[in-house]
């Protein structure tokens, strides 16, 4: 689904190529997080505890907060894109 989100972002939003770039990378790294932290290992899996846990291990990193909140952005984008194709029920 991430690479869905991609392409939209490309064709559909036409974001700036270094936009794109960022957000794939800042929601790989995630799916990575909700893998090795989450039993289910699922994007179904994140709940608002899961969200506040990763922001927490953002926060601990050596990232400027401008960093920590496009992660954050890039997450919330993807989110609100599979809520409306119906991919997920709830939007942690």
């Amino acid at each position: 689904m991430i690479q869905e989100f991609i392409r939209f972002l490309e064709t559909e939003k036409r974001a700036a190529s270094l936009t794109v770039k960022s957000y794939a990378a800042d929601l790989r790294e995630f799916e990575t997080f909700v893998k090795e932290s989450t039993e289910e290992r699922t994007i179904n899996s994140v709940n608002r505890s899961i969200l506040r846990t990763y922001t927490i291990h953002l926060s601990k990193s050596k990232l400027s907060p401008r960093s920590i909140n496009r992660k954050l952005s890039a997450i919330r984008a993807y989110f609100r894109f599979l809520e409306q194709r119906r991919q997920i029920k709830i939007n942690p």
